[in-house]
């Protein structure tokens, strides 16, 4: 009988060890809010770039891409708000639902370059502005398509660093 008690002991302790496990997230990083894109994309996208990756690390990165999406006391609009807006305002569903692919892929890819380091990114608050002041107006005007494109061109140019 004593053996069977040890042996479930010790099961009980695999097992809670085991849960604690899944209940963390990797390496010990602050928890991942949901409505965002999955922490992993952004994770390799900092381990992508080593320079970055030499002087900013992996929370702090994540730190930025969450204010990127959710706002922070210096500019409380982040791009889960400006989508939304755009969301909301755009009546037609077909153009809602390209406008909801494009704004989630146009927002990663800001998100991915913004969030590093200042002497090492390509994309930086000023076109956030710029960008936030653009999308209001352009749900005002009704031309929020027209400016999703725009802002992926101008996005591809940065990236490409062929746009300044």
């Amino acid at each position: 009988m004593k053996r069977l008690s040890t042996s479930r002991w010790i099961f009980t302790a695999i097992l809670f060890s085991l849960l604690t496990a899944c209940a963390t997230t990797q390496r010990g990083l602050p928890p991942w809010p949901a409505e965002l894109p999955p922490v992993e994309e952004f994770l390799s996208a900092h381990r992508a770039d080593a320079a970055n990756a030499a002087v900013q690390n992996e929370a702090e990165y994540l730190k930025w891409i969450k204010r990127f999406y959710l706002g922070w006391a210096l500019y409380p609009n982040g791009w889960q708000w400006l989508t939304d807006t755009v969301m909301r305002e755009t009546p037609d569903y077909q153009q809602r639902l390209h406008l909801k692919h494009q704004m989630a892929d146009i927002g990663q890819r800001i998100g991915a370059e913004w969030a590093k380091d200042s002497r090492h990114r390509y994309i930086n608050t000023s076109h956030l502005m710029v960008w936030g002041d653009a999308v209001k107006l352009a749900v005002r005007k009704g031309t929020q398509m027209q400016l999703a494109d725009a802002i992926s061109a101008d996005v591809d140019g940065l990236l490409a660093t062929t746009v300044r």
